[in-house]
């Protein structure tokens, strides 16, 4: 899915996200360890146990209501503000549901997104605001309505997607590099950041891809399309173990020994027709 992971920029099109981002540093200084710091987040919540995921989520609501002050243009932001909050949440469901089927190659119907929606609620819906004005939406149905007037009315060109475009234009190297891989790195970094630009755009919405200016052309599509033929390839035929995120993996193994055990128990405690003594018990037995 972290290929994808660059439909995550409709998030900087909002002004207290990208005053934020601004504010920190981090975004722009530290970009890969956020990454994985967010990839890491998402894989507890997810797929964490019922304790570790209500820890992080209360951890993520503290820490964002610290990121608050006022941003380059003077105008006071807070990571924390209902508008911010529910966009980035509905950013990471989008991402969820719209890397679905070009990585499984299974199409979603409307129950399937209700169903997709529901799931991640129920993973993540404790991090809604209480008002009934400012909560995240409650169905598939009011989230698309919700985003699309976040669309409408908030999504802007922002320093954050300044940002963006120089880092996925020329990546930065990981500082654990190998030495032998750094010549080369520059080649390697434009075609990685071409491909993640290209599958995150393509999951986007057009008004994403228009703010951001990322041309949908045709040799982009033929690039997706061949890329969507792949995805579904690797995912049915690669080893678990590679395919999914290792918390995921950890969880898959987790339910998959709960069933093998289950399998080994009995129905029914009542006498077993065949094992049934064959002889009738002493009397007075």
């Amino acid at each position: 899915m972290g290929l994808f992971a660059a439909a995550y920029v409709d998030q900087g099109m909002q002004h207290d996200v990208s005053d934020a981002t601004w504010a920190t540093g981090r975004y722009e200084n530290r970009p890969l360890e956020r990454n994985m710091r967010t990839l890491a987040a998402g894989q507890l919540v997810m797929w964490g146990d019922a304790e570790v995921n209500a820890r992080h989520l209360d951890r993520l609501k503290t820490l964002h209501r610290e990121v608050k002050g006022k941003g380059r243009d003077g105008r006071p932001y807070s990571a924390y503000s209902p508008r911010a909050w529910n966009l980035v949440y509905l950013s990471m469901f989008l991402l969820y549901r719209n890397s679905y089927t070009p990585i499984t190659g299974d199409p979603l119907t409307d129950e399937d997104n209700e169903i997709f929606y529901r799931v991640v609620w129920d993973k993540m819906g404790s991090l809604s605001f209480s008002g009934r004005s400012s909560g995240l939406p409650r169905s598939y149905a009011e989230a698309m309505e919700y985003y699309q007037d976040l669309l409408d009315n908030e999504l802007t060109d922002t320093y954050m997607l300044e940002v963006g475009r120089k880092l996925f234009a020329t990546p930065p190297a990981p500082e654990d590099l190998p030495t032998a891989l750094r010549p080369v790195w520059p080649l390697i970094s434009r075609v990685a950041g071409e491909v993640a630009i290209t599958c995150g755009m393509a999951i986007s919405r057009p008004k994403v891809r228009d703010v951001f200016g990322f041309p949908f052309n045709k040799v982009r599509r033929i690039e997706y399309a061949i890329i969507c033929r792949v995805l579904p390839v690797l995912y049915h035929r690669l080893p678990k173990r590679i395919s999914m995120a290792p918390l995921a993996y950890n969880r898959w193994q987790y339910e998959q020994l709960v069933s093998d055990l289950e399998g080994t128990q009995l129905t029914s405690f009542r006498p077993d027709p065949e094992l049934a003594p064959q002889h009738p018990a002493p009397a007075g037995a």
